[in-house]
């Protein structure tokens, strides 16, 4: 609107661990900040709104399709109980925009596969998935615009700090940490505490993780760019929620490694937390002269790995029904074998389950 100002920030990406570059907001611009009656401050940013100074060939935009699917997938998660960025409001635009869609052939194999199996074919491996994997989106295809106002306490990225590392702009790193430490982790953190700031987001990205797979919700792409400091889901580009579970599953077709797939997140994550690692030890170097190496290194294995499964096996010992952790641990790595031979569908399997009972004559708590 009038008077209003709008801003894109700058930041860099590793993929798995390798420099990537440059980036920044390439279709997102923030608009201004809300403070709750509770004195959250959140940040509102539209994505999709056209082009910023980081737009690099692209032309900022986004599909109706596309946003909508965010702003459902956000929701849904929120209401899950997994931390993400919240969907205010998506509006359509005039724009007829031009994108990379899948060939007819993946749709018409795909639909034969299906009318085959309905006859009577036994059904084997999710052919719809790999025949989008075989066949790419790469057919332009015109679709109709829109513009999505999202809300986060803020965008600030793995990438963000990651570029002044790499650039060996320390006061620029500092400056960023203050800011994230103001922005994410008041009352937490204190003033220049970067080692106790680092320990917080590698406790926030384990849990997150161990979050996506209880709901079976692959990430698909989880560069750094696409890694929040705050510990929050973020950028829901090439996700997916796992309906047959295949713990090698993964809705991103660029992943033919499957470095992102389902069963891959948590050491995808333990990845970005330790190469973010590296700029803190960069800091840490710069400002004390390597004082709290040591603690910022086991902040990114150890840590990381003790908190996940800490939250992890919890909540698989919850999904079960379960309180006895070493009982719990045997029945759930057996359930899983029995499941990837079968490929039930994960969400109808656990809410299924959460319906059955547990015969009075055995006389034991679980």
């Amino acid at each position: 609107g009038e008077g209003m100002e709008a801003w894109a920030t700058v930041y860099g990406c590793h993929h798995y661990g390798h420099w990537f570059g440059q980036l920044g907001d390439g279709r997102a611009m923030s608009i201004g900040e809300v403070v709750t009656p509770q004195g959250k401050r959140l940040e509102l940013q539209l994505k999709g709104a056209g082009r910023t100074p980081y737009s690099r060939r692209f032309d900022g935009r986004a599909v109706l399709r596309s946003s909508i699917r965010e702003f459902l997938a956000s929701e849904s998660l929120h209401h899950l109980g997994v931390p993400t960025t919240r969907a205010l409001c998506v509006i359509g635009t005039d724009d007829s925009i031009q994108r990379a869609w899948y060939p007819d052939t993946a749709t018409k194999r795909s639909t034969d596969d299906s009318a085959k199996e309905e006859g009577g074919t036994p059904k084997g491996k999710n052919t719809h998935g790999d025949l989008r994997r075989v066949f790419p989106p790469h057919m332009p295809k015109r679709e109709p615009g829109a513009v999505m106002c999202r809300v986060a306490p803020s965008f600030l990225r793995f990438a963000h700090l990651e570029l002044f590392w790499r650039r060996g702009d320390m006061e620029g790193l500092k400056m960023m940490m203050d800011h994230v430490i103001r922005r994410e982790f008041a009352g937490s953190v204190a003033e220049g505490d970067y080692a106790t700031m680092f320990e917080e987001v590698v406790k926030k990205m384990a849990n997150l993780v161990a979050e996506w797979l209880r709901v079976g919700y692959v990430q698909g792409n989880m560069n750094s760019d696409n890694t929040a400091l705050g510990g929050f889901t973020i950028d829901l580009g090439p996700f997916g929620i796992m309906e047959e579970y295949d713990p090698l599953w993964t809705p991103f077709t660029s992943d033919q490694e499957r470095k992102f797939s389902y069963s891959q997140q948590p050491q995808a994550g333990a990845v970005n937390v330790k190469v973010l690692s590296e700029a803190f030890k960069a800091l840490d170097k710069h400002l004390t002269g390597g004082k709290s190496e040591e603690r910022l290194e086991e902040a990114a294995t150890e840590l990381y790995v003790e908190t996940f499964f800490e939250k992890h096996r919890g909540i698989c010992r919850a999904k079960l029904g379960i309180s006895d952790e070493e009982s719990g641990k045997e029945l759930w790595e057996g359930l899983m074998g029995v499941m990837g031979g079968s490929r039930v569908d994960w969400t109808v399997f656990f809410r299924a389950l959460s319906g059955a009972g547990v015969p009075e004559e055995s006389g034991k708590e679980l």
